[in-house]
């Protein structure tokens, strides 16, 4: 209280300091304790596909349905399981006339699912839930969506028509998973029923040449299994079944094995909730580190205050010591005066940080709250962080302050000796580099940001909207009628029936053949769908030829960088070439 100023700063400097840590202390918590409940699941492993071709490296969480009949009775696993990410457009409950459109979050998988992840059922017969077509099992909260009026073990026997056509027997309802996790599923399909959905031709020919990232597989390795003896099979399998055509290329597949733990953190293969971001690893590193600093910062400025203060208490020191005060007392009085402000900093800093996580909800992942701050991990960790930033704060002031010699205060020659001033400019400018470091990142990120706001992406983007029609609905004549339905509405400008933007993360890719005298060139092409007023509604220019004349012959549009990979610099010598697409001749017109 007598010195009013440099508490407050103190208080500040360690108030922000430690406010920043326990957010992002929390965030690196939160992100870190994902599917970390499963039983035994270091054993636990996604089978994922690596693709290299000469153009680069591609991922993809699915692998083929070819694979899992290939490994299914390998020694080393404990359980396989597939299951298939496929979304119906309707589900009936039509005994309480119910109907629900779209809903997220339904696989198709078989009772070894269960076998693999921990789920609790309510009701049902969890070691035959899945073991018949038709079958379906439902989350709790999926259940009471579905059939509000009735508690689990009354749904069960229950049916549901999903797509008009399949009935499904409700089997199984299983509790909501509490912990964190990436298994987001609500509703799980026996997977035999599969055949009865447009997937059915998919599921029955099995060829190893299709890989889609809706078809999942997972492994349990049992205990004593030889993971490099797994990894090889892996590849063997993969060499095996690469077609002579793509080794022409020089394109290669690779099966890999993804551990449970790495699913959260890894953006080449992602999660199944894609409205949520994915955590990553190196940018949580990066928050630690800012908050390493931030907190350092607080404890510099901590030291530098009270070195500097040094002066103004040295008759005070001189007189304790003179009345019998032992230079570890001095210590111990010191440190607690440190643990005192650094315990109202922590203090505030809990208050601050449930302001600024609530300021910035977008920024921070969306489970995350403040009564994360009760998990026992997280209180432990708290008072370590108190107890290291009073020791690094506290120690060398009250080392230094207790060292004075009493007759030399008291007769007033203190004299700060050399190694000491030096250590002070060294924390001095320490503190003014890291402060600048962070202003000067600061405005990089801020012109970053402008930059993404205001670059020109090559299209219109302003007063453009998407409209999407149902994934099932693949009549064209359907979309024509809608949209001369919406071509009468005056305030619509312009319009096409098409399918993504022209920036988009969905791809749809195929290989393109190039014949430049007896010279083949192969290509990676990803199309972009669109009608012949695609380019207008857009506002991409063409650089030479025409756009597409109709809609019923197939005519390319291409852009610069595929001209230049078929070897074209001059985009008019590309005009009236073909390119060759399932062995059909496609004549580039634009």
């Amino acid at each position: 209280m007598k010195h009013k100023v440099f508490s407050l700063i103190n208080i500040i400097g360690l108030t922000i300091g430690l406010s920043a840590s326990f957010v992002i202390g929390l965030i690196i918590y939160y992100d870190y304790t994902f599917d970390n409940f499963h039983k035994e699941g270091d054993r636990i492993y996604r089978i994922v596909t690596d693709f290299k071709s000469p153009e680069g490296e591609f991922h993809n969480s699915g692998v083929t349905l070819a694979l899992k009949d290939a490994i299914i009775d390998n020694s080393n696993f404990e359980t396989v399981t597939e299951f298939y990410i496929n979304r119906p457009s309707k589900v009936e409950n039509k005994s309480e006339s119910l109907e629900f459109k779209w809903p997220n979050f339904v696989i198709y998988t078989s009772q070894d699912y269960f076998n693999i992840f921990n789920y609790n059922f309510l009701a049902g017969n969890s070691s035959a839930a899945l073991l018949n077509p038709n079958n379906v099992v439902l989350t709790a909260s999926r259940a009471s969506e579905y059939f509000p009026k009735l508690a689990p073990d009354e749904i069960i026997g229950k049916t549901l028509v999903y797509n008009d056509s399949i009935t499904a027997k409700v089997t199984g309802i299983v509790d909501n998973i509490k912990q964190r996790t990436d298994f987001v599923f609500e509703e799980f399909i026996s997977y035999e029923t599969l055949l009865q959905t447009e997937r059915r031709q998919e599921v029955l020919d099995r060829v190893w040449n299709n890989t889609n990232s809706n078809s999942q597989l997972f492994v349990k390795l049992n205990q004593k299994a030889d993971k490099k003896s797994v990894e090889k099979r892996l590849a063997d399998l993969a060499f095996e079944h690469t077609d002579e055509e793509s080794k022409k290329f020089g394109q290669s597949r690779q099966f890999k094995m993804q551990p449970l733990s790495d699913i959260h953190f890894n953006e080449d293969y992602g999660i199944y909730d894609w409205s949520q971001g994915q955590a990553s690893k190196s940018l949580l590193k990066n928050l630690a580190l800012v908050a390493i600093f931030l907190l350092l910062l607080g404890c510099v400025n901590f030291i530098n205050l009270n070195t500097a203060q040094a002066t103004q208490r040295a008759k005070e020191i001189g007189i304790r010591k003179t009345l019998g005060s032992s230079r570890k007392q001095l210590m111990g009085q010191f440190i607690g005066e440190t643990f005192l402000l650094v315990l109202i900093s922590s203090l505030l800093s809990l208050l601050l940080s449930k302001w600024l996580i609530n300021e910035f909800s977008d920024f921070v992942p969306k489970g995350l709250s403040f009564e994360l701050f009760k998990a026992p991990l997280v209180v432990t960790g708290i008072f370590i962080l108190l107890f290291l930033v009073t020791l690094l704060s506290g120690f060398y002031p009250a080392f230094m302050l207790s060292k004075f010699n009493t007759v030399s205060v008291l007769n007033n020659e203190i004299v700060a000796g050399g190694n000491k001033a030096k250590l002070r400019k060294f924390l001095t400018v320490f503190q003014f580099t890291i402060a600048q470091v962070f202003i000067i990142a600061t405005l990089l990120v801020g012109k970053q940001i402008n930059y993404l706001l205001t670059r020109d992406m090559g299209f219109k983007t302003d007063a453009v909207v998407s409209v999407f029609s149902p994934r099932s609905e693949m009549e064209v004549s359907k979309k024509e009628l809608y949209a001369q339905k919406l071509r009468a509405i005056p305030e619509i400008k312009n319009l096409s029936i098409g399918g993504n933007p022209p920036a988009s993360f969905s791809t749809n890719s195929t290989n393109a053949t190039f014949m430049d005298g007896e010279k083949e060139i192969q290509s990676n092409l990803q199309f972009i769908h669109g009608d012949t007023n695609y380019l207008d509604v857009f506002e991409l220019n063409l650089l030479a030829g025409r756009t597409r004349r109709n809609d019923t012959i197939k005519e390319l549009v291409v852009n610069e960088t595929f001209a230049r990979k078929i070897g074209f610099t001059n985009p008019t010598d590309a005009i009236g070439n073909n390119v060759i697409l399932s062995d059909e001749n496609v004549p580039i017109v634009g």
